[in-house]
């Protein structure tokens, strides 16, 4: 069993938790759905100022998204980006999900920005732009998953190798080596929650709300890219991220 720890850096709404539950729930049942391996998780509230005392303690980490943005002044953020440099140096595998996949870029080398097309929200299909050293990709060429988002990660890390994009978010994923994985959109979120986060943001999204809430017919490939993360805290040779 490996233990994965959770850097949480926001909260799911109390109005929705009794349905969706909290972001570490959210991100244990993720690793749930792998059939191969067991996960034990435990979960660090980064934005209220709670870190891990030993980073060599955890088999891997795993950012949540959050409200907030990298470039925000909130003195949370930047210990959190300082943790994430001392976990690249330490080569420990470390996970990062939309702020968390921002918050990576930024932290080692990268730029993100507030987004001057607004928002990404809904199910959107992206391209896969990696090969597995073994075996088939399991993405068929594309993937599509749920992704709320208005900032985005305008230029890579040094050593950074692109891993999803779309016409929307060029740089909607990227690994670096075999202990760096940052993905923009959630696979973590159902349909249905994202569904209840656009009717909250719904005048901020604008125009391309109406769109968001059609896309969310759609099937998603959230099981497939579960797996993906799972193994890449567990098998090295599945994931080695090779482009092409």
């Amino acid at each position: 069993m490996r233990h994965i720890a959770i850097l949480q850096t926001d909260e799911v709404d109390d109005v929705f938790q009794p349905r969706f539950g909290t972001l570490p729930k959210m991100m244990q049942a993720m690793l749930d759905t792998s059939e191969k391996w067991n996960f034990q998780t435990t979960a660090f509230e980064i934005h209220k100022g709670i870190e891990p005392t030993d980073l060599n303690a955890f088999d891997g980490y795993l950012l949540t998204g959050s409200r907030r943005g990298v470039y925000d002044e909130d003195p949370w953020i930047g210990r959190l980006l300082n943790l994430i440099r001392r976990l690249y140096k330490l080569r420990i595998k470390t996970v990062g999900i939309c702020f968390g996949h921002q918050a990576i870029a930024q932290a080692l080398g990268g730029r993100v920005v507030n987004w001057s097309k607004g928002w990404g929200v809904g199910v959107h299909t992206y391209e896969v732009s990696w090969r597995q050293r073994l075996g088939e990709a399991p993405t068929n060429g594309q993937v599509a998953l749920p992704c709320c988002h208005q900032d985005q990660v305008a230029e890579l890390p040094p050593g950074a190798q692109r891993i999803l994009t779309s016409e929307f978010c060029e740089n909607a994923g990227f690994a670096i080596d075999d202990h760096i994985l940052a993905l923009q959109p959630h696979p973590e979120f159902s349909v249905r929650y994202l569904e209840c986060i656009l009717r909250v943001i719904e005048d901020r999204v604008g125009e391309r709300s109406q769109q968001a809430f059609e896309s969310l017919a759609r099937d998603t490939d959230n099981a497939r890219i579960a797996e993906l993360i799972a193994s890449f805290f567990v098998d090295d040779s599945s994931t080695n991220f090779v482009a092409g």
